[in-house]
């Protein structure tokens, strides 16, 4: 049984909605998209000022992630110069690409591209404008390796599928096995069916097996290209499924002794009370009343992959489709899985912390559950981020001005062996104790 933690809208403003409808062609049915809602900007990785820009013949600064990095494919229909498939029942998402040249032509791909959030039955629920624009300024080349063969190609990024049931087994009532969240952004670790689509020309490239649904076929790995300026067809490149295919990173370093809060030793901090994120759902509330553990879960994948797209909001998504979150207004204690697609390494620490003291040493961070004063009237998920010699423990806790301010105060370390016993903290009762530590480091 999993033990479960408790934490402590505004009007979403649409401005400008892109109505794009497409189909995901070929060996599936048509879908179609829907707008409802303007989903939050995930754009949050500056320009690398050292490399050129997307498209050039140099590497560039991608600032989206693919909406996998492994998974299967099928066959999608040839198309011709104007995008148009040869069914002839309507043309890629990105047609204007398909006229510069045969190689766009025979090597594009279809991915859940991450401009929108997708449900289900294939529609989608939201278009962020920005992403959606900078796909269409010029072709984005997905580079994809098939593990079994040994054989990889460039792939143009021409159209938009395909839906989620495509490939996969699933249960009379066509819901999914795999549990697929609506909306969904990116792809549920736990999901097995297709993620992509290619023509004829590239399949046979990759030579890639299909099947998906009952498992014989490929899994192929994908990245961003690291040369955007590439002409898509067969390479001798391969893929590896690393997470930082995005080419966001940072170049913040803990110090001697853990992170900081500003300066160049700094981590990433995220308050689940910022209005970006703080009215978007998480269990039986929103993340500001219930998002503390997707919150520090965001604050630590973010510091250590360098990877700053990872939010409290997108965490929190990926997170309760995969586990984390079984209702009311709690965060299950199953981190692994963020730790498995992020590629960390997570330690159970129990309670002992002079191994939580190692992994900030290390460079790695602490969460931890805590329950009552000083830092919560019930349940909280925070993050340890450093220590000192004389003995000080130096927390980043989410939740509003009290709990920044507590993420400023050195903590004596008795408090984390011993509990805390003392005065009244902001109405939240005079002791508390600490449940728990889980310690995240690079591989």
């Amino acid at each position: 049984m999993n033990r479960k933690t408790v934490c402590t809208f505004l009007a979403i403003i649409i401005i400008s909605t892109i109505i794009l409808p497409f189909r995901a062609f070929a060996t599936d049915n048509a879908f179609y998209s829907s707008n409802d809602i303007l989903f939050y900007d995930g754009d949050a990785c500056p320009a690398n000022t050292n490399s050129s820009s997307v498209g050039s013949s140099s590497t560039g600064s991608i600032p989206y992630e693919l909406p996998a990095t492994e998974g299967k494919t099928g066959v999608e229909e040839a198309i011709d110069s104007t995008g148009l498939v040869k069914s002839g029942n309507g043309r890629v998402s990105f047609k204007q690409f398909a006229s510069l040249g045969q190689a766009y032509r025979d090597y594009y791909i279809t991915m859940r591209w991450t401009w929108t959030s997708w449900n289900w039955n294939g529609t989608n629920s939201g278009v962020d404008n920005k992403q959606l624009s900078w796909m269409s300024k010029a072709p984005r080349i997905v580079l994809v390796t098939n593990k079994r063969t040994g054989k990889s190609i460039y792939a143009a990024a021409l159209e938009s599928g395909p839906a989620p049931w495509t490939g996969v087994d699933r249960h009379s009532n066509n819901d999914p096995k795999q549990g697929w969240a609506n909306p969904q952004k990116g792809t549920p670790s736990t999901y097995t069916g297709r993620v992509a689509g290619l023509p004829p020309t590239a399949i046979d490239a990759l030579g890639a097996k299909q099947g998906m649904w009952n498992g014989k076929g490929d899994v192929l790995t994908y990245q961003w290209a690291p040369d955007q300026g590439v002409t898509p067809g067969p390479t001798t490149a391969n893929a590896t499924p690393d997470n930082s295919n995005n080419n966001c990173s940072s170049s913040a370093t803990s110090g001697e002794y853990g992170w900081e809060l500003s300066g160049a030793n700094a981590m990433i901090y995220y308050d689940q009370s910022d209005s970006q994120w703080k009215n978007k759902p998480f269990g039986s509330g929103t993340i500001g009343q219930c998002g503390c553990g997707p919150t520090s879960l965001a604050m630590i994948v973010a510091t250590l992959t360098g990877d700053k797209t990872v939010n409290p909001e997108n965490m929190a998504a990926f997170y309760a489709s995969n586990g984390g979150q079984t209702g009311g207004c709690e965060s299950s204690w199953n981190w692994g899985v963020v730790a498995k697609k992020y590629n960390l390494k997570m330690t159970d620490l129990g309670k002992d912390i002079t191994k939580a003291k190692d992994i900030l040493k290390n460079g790695g961070l602490v969460l931890f559950s805590w329950t009552g004063a000083p830092f919560t009237g019930g349940g909280h998920m925070m993050v340890m981020r450093k220590y000192s010699p004389d003995g000080k423990i130096y927390i980043a806790s989410s939740g509003g001005s009290t709990n920044q301010k507590q993420s400023d105060q050195a903590w004596d370390e008795s408090i984390f062996t011993n509990g805390y016993s003392g005065p009244d903290v902001a109405g939240r009762g005079t002791s508390g104790y600490l449940k728990g530590m889980w310690g995240f480091e690079k591989k």
